[in-house]
Formats: C-alpha cells, structure tokens, sequence
C-alpha cells in the first residue's frame, strides 16, 4: 500500500482513493483470490490520496468498506475488477464535511 503508483499491469491490479472531504476514512478491501478470502486496510486522511497497490488480477467479489470517522459506513463492490479496470486500476471518489453525509462513488481517474 502506498501513496498512488502506478501497477504493475503484469503482476496487480491497483485500487486508488481520493479523499476530497475532511473526514478521515478507514478503508477495509475484501477480495478473493483461488478461494481464499483476502484483506487490504488503510486510512485516507482529510483531502489526501491512497491506493492498495497489490490486488492479484485474479481477484473477484471485491468488497470495499468506506467508514467515514463520525458518519455511516459506505461499501462499494465490483465482482470482476480485472474485466471492470481495464488500466489495471479502479478509483473512488470519496467526499463529505464534518457534520455532513460522508459520499463514496467508482469514477473514472482524473
């Protein structure tokens, strides 16, 4: 997990966030990779950016957690990332101020 490089396209598959609000946003990816369930944490600070860099491009039922610190909980899923990122990345676009509903949505990358 770093700070949004660019994969790998022969080895993974890369899930990147950008945080345009002020929340801090706890972030849990599930996938599962030869049936075997696996799992990707990582915090998004206030308008910053991340990506999971090390998704195997065999990894289906991708299920994202989004828990915006002092709002609800968002998910998002995408059963096939290899066939839906044809780039080798996804991208969320993560929003919403304190006090305020936090919003998480799949975009094309900037």
């Amino acid at each position: 997990m770093t700070e949004c490089e660019a994969p790998d396209p022969d080895t993974a598959l890369s899930l990147r966030l950008e945080n345009r609000g002020n929340y801090l946003i706890r972030v849990t990816a599930a996938f599962t990779v030869d049936g075997e369930r696996q799992h990707r944490k990582l915090e998004v600070f206030p308008y910053q950016k991340a990506a999971i860099d090390d998704i195997d491009q065999a990894a289906t039922d991708l299920e994202v957690q989004l828990r915006f610190m002092g709002d609800r909980t968002r998910y998002l899923a995408e059963p096939a990332p290899v066939q839906a990122w044809p780039e080798g990345h996804g991208h969320i676009r993560l929003d919403g101020h304190w006090r305020g509903p936090g919003s998480a949505q799949w975009v094309q990358a900037d």
